[in-house]
């Protein structure tokens, strides 16, 4: 462990002993919510499937607005002040049910009579979670630090989606049937998670004391500003090929996105296990500026063999995944899968803004983001299809992480030293090696291998190490 390590080794044990729970928890969660639309896709076609994905990834923007940005300005509030939680979050989460009711009564008629069918019809029903979404309560369980509501709640939500698709959904007469189960078992998560409060002595009740929730949706205000344009740097590429080129391709597209997309929540319930850690210390605590190095380098040297090796298997992948139906999808997976590191970077980046109340920051670097990301679709995704929107995604993350991680050096954070980052570098191109040279073709062999050589270069660099009696650990 070098100096640089050594101060912040609690906060970074205390970040990672949380993300054992919400990290394993979200990522099996997102597994079985992977499971559940590999199964869509493979009964419904790549024309039905292009219709619900572009129905959720509507969904995304309006999930947000019900939110109001509290799920991000949230956790920090809690954690300085938990205390007083119980009146802020039943002001809170009163102000957001009636936003939801009435963003509900909006966007259902519109889907109905207004857009073009199915995709209208389907949308109105996703829009029935939305009064579920303004009652979630995982902010607070973060603040608290107690994520192990929120992964059981997770896992229990997917599982019932994944029961419903599987005995119900059998080819697109039942297209319908699959936002239902999305809504069902969103509304399973929210009920467990009011529960969990309620265990914990935080009493809920409807409250119009406005004035106790006006400063956190003062300072969600900009985090909903930034998500909405996160979430148009997530998918305007998808929205905008779909409007270029036909539901097909945005299928397809949505199929080489779908394992980004695993990854990428992966990465953000990691970024919001160290959060609170961030939060709580002081400008001048030597912890802060070791935790956020320590979770950065620790958050790539786990995100680069995924995207790096990932993105040498891909056709592979999809084979075995969606079928020989979305092969198309293949060279558009290969770009995407190398945004995967970069985006675990990034988003420790804007950890550490969130930690400093930088939001200003981040609605200006997601913003000029956005700028780059429209103008390059535009450019690229009529002449290159897939391909381009999966390259000008690729580009776009690049800027992104250039940006945060300046807008994060200019808050009091320090990245960490290049050599930290040099040793995943070196064991990801160990692994490079070892699967090009190896000219394996059998899909489970060569993860093996690669995640082999990967591990045992790193070791032999330093990055991990071994002690009689006890597990291996980073020592990056």
């Amino acid at each position: 462990m070098t100096p640089e390590t050594n101060t912040g080794s609690r906060g970074i044990r205390d970040a990672v002993h949380s993300f054992a729970f919400l990290g394993a928890g979200e990522a099996l969660a997102r597994l079985i919510a992977f499971g559940t639309m590999l199964l869509v896709a493979r009964r419904l076609g790549p024309d039905a499937y292009g219709v619900i994905v572009v129905a959720a990834g509507i969904m995304l923007y309006l999930t947000q607005i019900a939110d109001g940005g509290i799920e991000l300005v949230g956790v920090p509030a809690v954690a300085k002040a938990r205390d007083a939680v119980s009146a802020l979050a039943s002001a809170t989460l009163t102000v957001r049910v009636v936003l939801a009711l009435a963003l509900t009564a909006v966007v259902v008629p519109v889907g109905i009579w207004v857009l073009p069918a199915p995709d209208g019809q389907i949308l109105a029903i996703y829009a029935a979670s939305l009064c579920f979404t303004a009652l979630g309560t995982r902010w607070i369980h973060l603040g608290f630090e107690r994520p192990a509501i929120i992964a059981i709640a997770r896992v229990v939500a997917e599982l019932v989606a994944l029961a419903i698709v599987w005995r119900s959904v059998h080819d697109a007469d039942d297209l319908e049937l699959v936002p239902i189960a999305a809504v069902v078992g969103i509304a399973i998560a929210t009920v467990a998670m009011l529960i969990g409060l309620r265990g914990r002595g935080i009493q809920l009740r409807p409250s119009m004391r406005w004035a106790l929730s006006r400063p956190l949706f003062g300072a969600a205000r900009q985090m909903l500003v930034f998500t909405l344009l996160g979430l148009l740097l997530f998918n305007f590429d998808l929205l905008f090929l779909r409007y270029i080129k036909g539901e097909r391709d945005a299928g397809y597209y949505a199929a080489a996105y779908a394992v980004i997309s695993f990854a990428a929540n992966v990465i953000v319930a990691y970024a919001h296990s160290v959060l609170p850690v961030l939060s709580r210390a002081q400008a001048s605590d030597a912890d802060r500026q070791s935790v956020y190095a320590d979770s950065m380098v620790l958050a790539f040297a786990v995100a680069l063999p995924v995207g790096l090796g990932g993105s040498l298997v891909a056709a592979p992948l999809i084979d075995v995944v969606f079928g020989a139906d979305f092969a198309a999808a293949a060279p558009a997976m290969r770009w995407l899968l190398l945004t995967i590191p970069i985006a675990a970077l990034r988003e420790m980046a804007v950890m550490g803004l969130l930690a400093r109340s930088g939001e200003r920051a981040l609605v200006r670097v997601n913003l000029y983001t956005v700028i780059a990301n429209v103008l390059l679709n535009i450019a690229i995704v009529p002449i290159y299809g897939l391909i381009g929107a999966a390259i000008a995604t690729l580009a776009t993350e690049v800027v992104r992480l250039i940006l945060a991680d300046l807008a994060s050096e200019r808050s009091g954070f320090n990245r960490p030293r290049f050599a930290r980052l040099l040793r995943p570098l070196v064991a990801g191109a160990a692994m490079f090696g070892a699967i090009t040279l190896s000219a394996i073709t059998t899909l489970p062999i060569v993860i093996v291998v690669g995640a082999v050589s990967y591990a045992v270069v790193l070791t032999l660099v330093g990055g991990i190490s071994f002690q009689r009696g006890r597990l291996p650990r980073f020592t990056l």
